[in-house]
């Protein structure tokens, strides 16, 4: 089971909403695949995803990123457009404007390619960028949204990294003296010259010239450094009883305490699904599980609450310090701390 992070935030009326992140975030921190908020299916056939990505025509260069090429494995011509795609610098955080892009497709491969004709030279700037595909705008002819994350389900994005360095000629990362070679071998050429080498013309004006020169020399040598991909935020808001208030996972459920339903809500991590509701004492707070049981800390009644997880059959009643909230577990032993009496208990 993958790990997962979440962030609860209590909501009127009885709703949670749990935020978590996602595959490839920095923290290492990923949700179970299915818990994105995927749309079924239009039809019984697979959704489409991608099969291929290409950055720079598929060449190793990074030195001059013109072009940015997806595969897909289906028809997605009838919906897919320039807006299709996000493109954030991730250096600065900046969106690249889609006025600056140009989108082509090509019904024989399935296969759309993005361009940069607004930039300078018709390549992306310097940096790390973070590209996604937006699910909720491509469809293949049946319907089906893409299907991002190839996890069998349509509506999830494709997310994809990668950068730009004008003088990596190899896509290491950095201007070296492999490089300096390689720019010394086409500077200076002029139009039509056999030695033109395109990857050094930073205007894409056909010659390397002196302002090429200048911009290969501001970068020799050094490196660029990648930046950590920020996590990609997924939420879903399901239904429990008034007052959610403390939230615990068990390695396949998530459960709840409703402080104002005297009850623990069991969902199912994949999709939100209610498992069962289970009463507790009054004012259930505090949330723990030991392996194999919820714990739970009842605030108005100075009791804990023993469940047993696979079923939510109660198992014992504990008798704490006043006003009981929060609980763990070390391994071995329940600590439930109460507030008004300044105690922590060890069950």
């Amino acid at each position: 089971m993958p790990a997962v992070s979440y962030v609860v935030t209590p909501a009127p009326d009885g709703v949670v909403n749990f935020t978590g992140t996602s595959a490839g975030c920095f923290d290492g921190a990923v949700f179970d695949a299915d818990f994105e908020d995927s749309i079924l299916c239009e039809s019984e056939g697979p959704p489409p995803v991608v099969i291929a990505v290409g950055v720079a025509e598929g060449a190793a260069q990074r030195s001059m990123v013109k072009s940015l090429t997806y595969q897909f494995s289906a028809d997605v011509s009838g919906t897919l457009d320039v807006a299709d795609l996000s493109l954030v610098k991730l250096n600065t955080l900046t969106n690249v404007d889609e006025l600056d892009m140009a989108f082509t497709y090509d019904p024989g491969t399935d296969t759309a390619t993005w361009t940069f004709p607004g930039n300078l030279g018709g390549t992306l700037l310097d940096g790390n960028y973070y590209a996604t595909l937006l699910a909720a705008g491509i469809t293949d002819t049946a319907g089906n949204l893409l299907d991002g994350n190839n996890g069998g389900t349509c509506g999830d994005n494709h997310f994809f990294d990668f950068f730009r360095y004008f003088g990596d000629g190899d896509g290491d990362r950095d201007v070296d003296f492999l490089n300096l070679f390689e720019f010394g071998l086409t500077f200076p050429v002029a139009p039509d010259d056999p030695n033109y080498d395109f990857r050094f013309d930073q205007d894409s004006d056909e010659d390397v010239d002196s302002l090429d020169l200048i911009n290969f020399r501001v970068r020799f040598p050094s490196q660029l450094a990648p930046v950590p991909v920020p996590c990609n935020e997924t939420e879903a808001t399901f239904n429990v009883g008034n007052g959610p208030y403390g939230v615990a996972f068990d390695g396949a459920n998530i459960w709840v305490t409703t402080s104002y339903s005297d009850i623990v809500t069991k969902l199912r991590v994949s999709d939100g699904v209610v498992q069962g509701s289970f009463p507790v004492g009054a004012t259930p707070l505090g949330v723990a599980f030991d392996g194999a049981n919820i714990w739970v800390t009842n605030g108005d009644d100075n009791t804990v609450t023993k469940l047993r997880a696979s079923d939510g059959d109660l198992q014992g009643t504990f008798n704490v310090g006043s006003k009981p909230y929060g609980v763990a577990f070390d391994g071995a032993n329940i600590w439930v701390a109460s507030f008004d009496d300044n105690t922590v208990t060890k069950l």
